[in-house]
């Protein structure tokens, strides 16, 4: 069970206030054995669960806490379909999410959540 916090967010069409939506935030731990916290947004339109990654340079990244995939024993690379990432694999499956605000680009990992 996580504790979440609501949040209401104004929606705003030429200048005013035409509705709110509600949004509802949590804090999670990712990762073991140092686990590293995290407090999200759960999307309830989305089944994905997304982190900035320690990887990503851009503005917007730079903004959030990043995931550090490399300071965790438990991550696994995997592919879209869940299976292990293999030294065979030329390269891994990326996943593209779009968003109303915007797109999300990158990797699957199987990782430890509290």
């Amino acid at each position: 069970v996580i504790p979440l916090d609501k949040q209401y967010v104004p929606v705003v069409r030429n200048g005013a206030t035409v509705a709110h939506k509600t949004a509802y935030f949590g804090e999670v731990f990712v990762g073991r054995p140092d686990a590293q916290p995290f407090t999200v947004l759960f999307d309830t339109g989305s089944g994905h669960f997304i982190l900035p990654s320690a990887a990503c340079g851009s503005d917007a990244c730079a903004k959030h806490r990043r995931y550090d995939r490399a300071a965790s024993a438990s991550a696994q690379d995997i592919n879209h379909d869940g299976g292990a990432v293999g030294a065979e694999d030329g390269e891994r499956d990326e996943v593209s999410v779009v968003y109303g605000t915007g797109e999300v680009l990158g990797h699957f990992v199987r990782e430890q959540i509290c």
